[in-house]
């Protein structure tokens, strides 16, 4: 059965190589794409628990029904802010539909401190699924395009 993850916010499509972050430029922390967001807003892009939730609120690990773990990171280098700028709506152990708010930004205040939010979906162990495809061109709408595919998890 085909699993799909859409888009986490409004934003342009970019090649996952296209990231300047190193560590998801190279594929280091899972597979996916990346999202240059139009808006604030942000929101699950399956439905799942939330496994992991990072202090500052920038990124979150959501473990979908089929064991799969879907990294969201919102922007690049956000962590350095602490939380500042970002909202979160969302606590670990919560569980989310696809379209539920997970956080929002502070456009000003993130253009303000020249904040580059590109942000990232991942698939964060590609090796434990099939035939993941990404869809990383052109423009997205958030909680509605699809942006990874794959089939069920390979059991171990």
């Amino acid at each position: 059965m085909t699993k799909k993850v859409v888009s986490i916010c409004n934003g342009k499509l970019i090649p996952l190589r296209m990231v300047s972050d190193k560590i998801f430029s190279q594929r280091l922390a899972g597979d996916g794409i990346g999202i240059v967001p139009y808006d604030s807003k942000f929101v699950s892009p399956v439905d799942g628990v939330v496994k992991i939730m990072m202090k500052g609120g920038h990124s979150m690990v959501i473990e979908q029904e089929d064991g799969a773990n879907i990294m969201v990171h919102i922007g690049i280098q956000t962590v350095n802010l602490n939380g500042a700028g970002i909202t979160s709506h969302i606590k670990k152990g919560q569980k989310v539909k696809v379209g539920d708010l997970l956080a929002e930004i502070d456009l000003e205040f993130m253009q303000s401190r020249k904040i580059d939010l590109t942000s990232v979906v991942l698939v964060m162990d590609p090796r434990d699924v099939k035939n993941l495809t990404t869809n990383d061109r052109g423009s997205a709408a958030s909680g509605r395009t699809v942006i990874i595919e794959y089939e069920g998890v390979v059991t171990k």
